[in-house]
């Protein structure tokens, strides 16, 4: 049975092992969502998936996913992205400036190293960004400031580094704000206070010195 007219493909907490198979994704051209959370499936994304040019929301999380992430850099549709809690390593692909529609981005717990790339820049839609308990080091790229749609900031159990920069206020829509284990240094600062939407702010078991 042919199914090239289909969607949406929602497997989740399906007990799929194994790998996710290449053929299948070749075989649907037209989906917009491919869900395939909670399983046991092991191995590295298909570079088939590239085929999925109309795919809005992928979300793989709860797996044994590893590989890189270049694979997303050729899902230009996507509004959401869900990765968490698999064991992609590498850094994040400079490619992320083609996601332009991204909304949602979570790649909780993983094993990804490097920096923060400056092409998020990009990203003038997202409304969540979340990259805890990876292996990110380095400042909070200036450009994170540029994103003024961003709701929600997750970088927490890292390894950033520096002061927490201020133009973190130039995010007025923040509803939470969350570094904490990290390493970051300095005071605590006080502009927080001119970000009017937030509600939640950790910046516990970092390095910060000085009155509150």
């Amino acid at each position: 049975v042919k199914l090239t007219n289909l969607k949406l493909l929602r497997l989740n907490s399906a007990n799929l092992y194994g790998e996710i198979p290449a053929k299948v994704l070749a075989a649907l051209p037209k989906l917009t969502e491919l869900s395939f959370q909670r399983n046991t499936l092991s191995g590295e994304v298909p570079s088939k998936i590239s085929v999925l040019t109309n795919l809005q929301v992928l979300k793989l999380a709860d797996n044994e996913l590893s590989g890189s992430l270049s694979f997303i850099t050729k899902l230009g549709e996507l509004h959401e992205l869900k990765l968490d809690d698999n064991k992609f390593t590498g850094s994040l692909p400079t490619g992320l400036s083609k996601l332009t529609k991204l909304l949602k981005f979570s790649l909780e717990d993983n094993l990804l190293t490097g920096g923060i790339p400056q092409e998020i820049s990009a990203l003038k839609n997202i409304q969540s960004f979340n990259l805890g308990e990876n292996q990110i080091d380095g400042p909070i790229p200036s450009e994170i400031g540029t994103l003024t749609n961003l709701m929600s900031l997750k970088l927490f159990g890292n390894m950033l580094s520096g002061p927490i920069p201020q133009f973190l206020t130039k995010l007025r829509n923040l509803n939470e704000i969350i570094l904490s284990r990290n390493q970051f240094v300095g005071s605590v600062p006080p502009f927080f206070s001119t970000l009017i939407m937030l509600t939640k702010l950790l910046l516990s078991d970092n390095k910060l010195v000085g009155a509150v």
